[in-house]
């Protein structure tokens, strides 16, 4: 005869809690809203099946709210039938990405309002980093920054750097 104590033990270990269950559809549901937040373009560079992409692009579409947050219910129970690590690894690489290129442009912000601060060290500095800079350019760029409408000439500087540097990564 068999203990009821073990019958309870083997039927334990195979049962997934309600509350785990939520916890899983709870995740997919928010993988769904991290592709639906994605650009056409990032979108693209995401294995996903049609039918997910599908879903996605229809969750795009949606403007009320309630019918958002069904679509996203919808786009959960898909991802149920498709394997996500893929796609949780591509969402990851894409963040990286993204976090570097903020990362780049805090630099050359920081790099501009150096220039505003310090003018002919650190323009020197930018004539260091980027050999094809214009130095009247600069100087004029940073008198101009000095002068008048700051926010205007800070931008033309942030612009000139980041075409410099683009010069230099193409080269």
């Amino acid at each position: 005869m068999q203990d009821d104590n073990d019958y309870d033990d083997d039927y334990d270990d195979d049962r997934v809690s309600k509350s785990q269950v939520k916890r899983e559809m709870e995740a997919l549901r928010v993988l769904g809203q991290q592709l639906t937040a994605l650009t056409p373009s990032q979108l693209e560079t995401i294995p996903l099946p049609e039918k997910v992409v599908v879903q996605v692009v229809e969750a795009k579409r949606m403007r009320s709210h309630l019918a958002t947050k069904r679509q996203m219910q919808y786009l959960g129970k898909v991802l149920r039938d498709v394997e996500i690590e893929p796609i949780k690894k591509a969402l990851e690489i894409l963040s990286e990405t993204h976090k570097a290129e903020v990362a780049f442009f805090h630099g050359l912000e920081q790099l501009r309002d150096k220039l505003v601060q310090e003018g002919d060290s650190a323009i020197q500095d930018v004539l260091d980093e980027y050999p094809a800079a214009d130095r009247q350019a600069l100087r004029q760029m940073v008198r101009n920054a000095k002068k008048t409408d700051q926010v205007k000439y800070k931008r033309q500087i942030f612009r000139y750097l980041s075409e410099l540097h683009e010069q230099k990564e193409s080269n």
